[in-house]
């Protein structure tokens, strides 16, 4: 009876150790497994060859440039077109908000640019506006006594001071000064907006001829 007690527990306690046996040999196939794969994955991720810029990255070139032909004479309008034609802006309303809010609305040259493909609208406004500019730096305005606001308006436009007489006219007309303009000299030094120029050309501190 007590040798097959015995023999009863020593098959309990043999099965009990082979279970503990396989368990343990299967964590360690686990263990094996999960490492070789991390090593393998290692070794994958450093052969792997270093990425190559896209093709949209190789065809933007630095320093490209767009050729803007605006013919002999171009307006704000004209410019704005153009400039959205060739894609160098998105909106003409807002290209020519800006112009006017920097005073340079009157002051576009007709001819041929070269123009970067990615300036910005600060670039664009000073390169097609910088050979009038330097053409009417410190311009002399002359002023007849007497003129009357349509006057004023008929020589500044001759001078290329602005661009429009009738809204020279209007603007002098709403600041309530199209009868206050100083005769005699005045010199004028663009970019200046239409509402600076009045004031400037209604000042009394003239130059004498």
């Amino acid at each position: 009876m007590k040798f097959q007690q015995w023999l009863s527990q020593f098959f309990f306690h043999f099965v009990r150790l082979l279970i503990t046996l396989l368990i343990l040999s299967a964590l360690l196939g686990l263990a094996y497994w999960r490492m070789n794969h991390l090593y393998q994955s290692g070794s994958l991720a450093k052969e792997e060859p270093a990425p190559i810029s896209s093709p949209l990255a190789k065809d933007v070139k630095s320093g490209e440039q767009i050729q803007l032909d605006l013919g002999e004479d171009a307006d704000i309008q004209k410019v704005a077109q153009a400039l959205l034609d060739q894609g160098l802006i998105q909106d003409k309303a807002s290209f020519i908000q800006i112009a006017a809010d920097q005073g340079l609305y009157a002051y576009f040259s007709g001819g041929s640019y070269d123009i970067p493909k990615d300036a910005k609208v600060q670039d664009l406004l000073e390169i097609l506006t910088k050979p009038k500019l330097e053409a009417l730096k410190d311009t002399e305005v002359v002023l007849p006594a007497g003129a009357s606001v349509q006057q004023v308006a008929d020589i500044l436009f001759q001078q290329q001071l602005i661009t429009s007489k009738y809204s020279f006219v209007k603007e002098a007309q709403n600041m309530g000064m199209a009868d206050k303009f100083q005769a005699g000299k005045h010199i004028v030094n663009p970019p200046i907006k239409v509402a600076d120029l009045i004031q400037d050309l209604c000042k009394q501190e003239e130059v004498q001829p």
